[in-house]
């Protein structure tokens, strides 16, 4: 399986997928997967929060994080750096890091997100987080559980942890997340200005008919990666998304 957990660090770009998804393969237990309620915080985080960011400072042999503790400025150095608070409290600085970029995928399943999310990816050379991979990973396809929801929240938390590290060292972030809900897009757009990073929104715009369309062949033979969602449930999805206005694409 192409997993959609991939740090690419300039030229030399080197590939976390196995490292890290195994990781994630591991933090069931953390996130309950045998159907109790999902903690907030999963302890193998850590880790793959500690892979990412070795990896990424490989970008340059002059990147050496100095090291500030918690509740220093978080007005983004000159040059576009900025920082990043870790589970311990501590703030890890990288001065010499340029500014980086947030896309936030946004569309209803079936909408192509994550296809051009891979191709973004190859052409800015940035970390794609695909959030539909990782569920199925560590849950199978649980859609209509009473613990998807919960179980989605969890993972994205997860997801953060790992984005604004590689965000705060200059690398740029995909995050395949749907994002449905206004609220939503503007937390993660104060996000990326918190890191003193740019955030561009891709919102895949497709007429409903296409999205069933598409749905039906997906249902009749699902790739790997991605869930099987009863047309009901599309129904539901359909009423609950909020399309970006204007102003968010702008």
């Amino acid at each position: 399986m192409e997993l959609e957990f991939e740090a690419r660090v300039g030229a030399g770009a080197q590939s976390l997928d196995a490292h890290c998804l195994q990781l994630a393969v591991e933090s069931r237990d953390a996130l309950a997967v045998g159907g109790a309620r999902t903690s907030s915080r999963c302890p193998k985080a850590d880790i793959v929060l500690s892979s990412i960011m070795n990896a990424a400072a490989m970008k340059s042999s002059s990147m050496r994080p100095s090291v500030q503790e918690s509740g220093a400025s978080t007005t983004p150095f000159s040059g576009g750096a900025a920082w990043a608070a870790t589970s311990n409290n501590r703030v890890f600085v990288f001065p010499g890091a340029s500014m980086a970029t947030l896309h936030l995928m946004v569309g209803l399943p079936c909408s192509g997100k994550t296809t051009h999310a891979r191709r973004l990816a190859r052409e800015a050379n940035a970390l794609l987080l695909t959030l539909d991979v990782w569920h199925l990973t560590l849950f199978g396809d649980d859609v209509g559980h009473a613990d998807h929801d919960e179980r989605h929240q969890s993972i994205e938390k997860i997801m953060w942890d790992v984005a604004k590290h590689v965000l705060a060292m200059g690398g740029d972030v995909i995050l395949d997340y749907g994002c449905w809900a206004r609220i939503e897009r503007d937390d993660y757009r104060n996000r990326a200005k918190e890191l003193g990073a740019s955030f561009t929104l891709h919102y895949m715009d497709v007429p409903y008919s296409e999205l069933y369309r598409r749905l039906a062949i997906r249902n009749r033979a699902p790739a790997e990666g991605v869930f099987v969602i009863p047309k009901t449930e599309m129904d539901k999805y359909i009423i609950i998304f909020q399309p970006p206005t204007e102003d968010e694409l702008v």
